[in-house]
């Protein structure tokens, strides 16, 4: 996702499923790609970002899953720059977060896949996440 010439961002993940897995968060100066100094989670805790969007430069967002609790919890994880640090927010809701797009500070989606692969969308209004109400389909 690309700010400017001299500012892009990339996440993913790297060794799921293996020792030491995590997530990667890095970022283009217009010379270089930087590895950014990933977030603490609890030790076994397996965090994967798949989407990442920008409202601004200081409004970054990045959406994905952490399974927890040695592989038996699956939440959503919301992780959000401020223009200074990376923080964090995990959501209720369980399910794998493929996508996210921000039209402004107020309207940010995130969209994925939930148990039983049926879909999954969150709504980001300023304040909080929520599930967004969708139609019912088929699984994916």
């Amino acid at each position: 996702m690309d700010i400017s010439p001299t500012e892009a961002w990339a996440v993913g993940f790297i060794n799921q499923g293996l020792q030491s897995p995590g997530q990667v968060i890095e970022q283009w100066n217009g010379t270089q790609w930087t590895e950014y100094t990933a977030l603490a989670f609890n030790p076994g805790d397996q965090p994967s970002l798949h989407g990442i969007t920008a409202v601004s430069a200081t409004d970054i967002w990045a959406a994905g899953s952490l399974l927890t609790d040695g592989g038996q919890l699956l939440k959503a994880l919301f992780e959000h720059w401020d223009g200074t640090a990376w923080s964090k927010q995990t959501a209720r809701f369980f399910g794998f977060f493929e996508g996210v797009s921000a039209d402004a500070a107020n309207d940010i989606w995130a969209v994925g896949f939930a148990t039983g692969n049926t879909t999954l969308s969150e709504h980001y209004d300023g304040t909080s996440w929520k599930l967004a109400i969708r139609p019912t389909s088929a699984p994916v």
